[in-house]
């Protein structure tokens, strides 16, 4: 599985899940708490998550953000 780190957040993870494809999970409870607003680039690039618009939940309360790449050097 791949996965990636949030910078802002650096215990999250973007995961790649074969059959959810790209989606942030709660580390605690397994549950989705994001995902790629358009719903059909989930499964692109399984090697890594695409730049685009992605939507959160925590609580009763969603975010709409744009998920960027950032590089470590």
């Amino acid at each position: 599985m791949s996965r990636f780190a949030r910078e802002d957040k650096p215990e999250l993870f973007i995961e790649y899940d074969s059959q959810l494809g790209w989606v942030a999970l709660d580390p605690e409870t397994g549950t989705v708490t994001g995902r790629p607003w358009d719903d059909e680039l989930r499964h692109q690039h399984p090697d890594h998550p695409v730049e685009c618009e992605w939507i959160s939940k925590k609580g009763v309360k969603s975010y709409v953000y744009a998920l960027r790449h950032v590089r470590q050097t």
